[in-house]
């Protein structure tokens, strides 16, 4: 249950991010996603779908922030849902985008800023992103994510929301700067 579904070495159970990685930052809808071939995505479709990532935080870090630009790119947000993790969230999730398909297509221009690993044990994180909007403003978007089939997915509350509220903020104080830009 630990193995990255596509094979991606690592596995960690307390981070080691206390720095930002050096990394090779793609355009992903309008949102600049890192990529890594020991990291992840460890799959990227035709269509630009990216999931599999290593079973690390530097790996849940990816997938957060590429789940974040998937969402920035109407054509691919509709399979968001696949990265989903079981439970009363996504059943929450999967009825609303039957009751009203597109719901949830969102595009929306930010890049990430920065970023905290709040909490990580290899089986769940949460990783708090600093995305800087094309308005000016920096927000905080905690995630929460747990290792489900092999791969990061992103946890959704029982009324299809995120756990943790993003809040603006001021300045990118105790967040690690990392950006694409």
């Amino acid at each position: 249950a630990d193995e990255s579904v596509c094979g991606l070495e690592g596995f960690e159970t307390t981070s080691s991010l206390d720095e930002a990685p050096d990394v090779k930052w793609e355009l992903v809808g309008t949102v600049a996603a890192p990529t890594d071939p020991t990291i992840g995505p460890g799959v990227v479709n035709d269509d630009g779908f990216r999931s599999c990532y290593a079973h690390t935080a530097q790996g849940a870090l990816y997938f957060a922030v590429n789940f974040l630009a998937l969402g920035s790119d109407s054509t691919l947000s509709s399979r968001l849902i696949e990265l989903v993790a079981e439970g009363p969230g996504k059943d929450f999730l999967e009825q609303a985008i039957q009751d009203s398909p597109g719901t949830g297509v969102s595009n929306y221009r930010a890049q990430i800023a920065g970023f905290k690993i709040g909490q990580y044990d290899g089986k769940s994180a949460t990783i708090d992103l600093a995305a800087n909007y094309n308005n000016g403003r920096i927000v905080s978007i905690p995630l929460k994510l747990v290792w489900e089939h092999g791969d990061w997915k992103m946890v959704f509350d029982s009324n299809g929301q995120l756990p943790l509220s993003p809040v603006q903020l001021q300045n990118l104080g105790g967040y690690i700067p990392w950006s694409g830009a």
